[in-house]
């Protein structure tokens, strides 16, 4: 898509890496969190199955790069058809959005996410 091509300074049509997670409060589904990564920076040989561990941790093994932190802005979106599949919420539910999805209630702030 041209706007992840854009924010990866890549071109429209290179590979990208997509790790998707699906975080639970309590057992119910809270944070539906989806990263991309261009392909062109990671290793030879990479271990695709790597991309199941917390994405600090692939980009740090695959792309040998070392992330301290991610700032995330967030904003309200309506869940469409399958965000509210996947977050177990009705259609057009609120979702604090930011390229993760944030249940309404749960969270309603900034995100610092650091590797730990």
């Amino acid at each position: 898509e041209k706007e992840v091509a854009a924010k990866l300074h890549i071109e429209e049509g290179d590979l990208v890496l997509i790790s998707e997670r699906l975080v639970t409060a309590d057992g119910r589904p809270a944070i539906y969190c989806m990263d991309h990564i261009a392909e062109a920076n990671t290793k030879e040989g990479y271990d695709i199955r790597l991309l199941k561990e917390p994405v600090f941790k692939f980009i740090e093994q695959c792309c040998e790069q070392e992330i301290y932190m991610d700032l995330t802005e967030i904003r309200a979106v309506a869940a469409g058809e399958d965000l509210a599949e996947i977050l177990n919420v009705d259609r057009q539910a609120p979702l604090l959005y930011s390229r993760e999805y944030y249940v309404d209630g749960i969270l309603s702030h900034k995100v610092l996410r650091k590797k730990i």
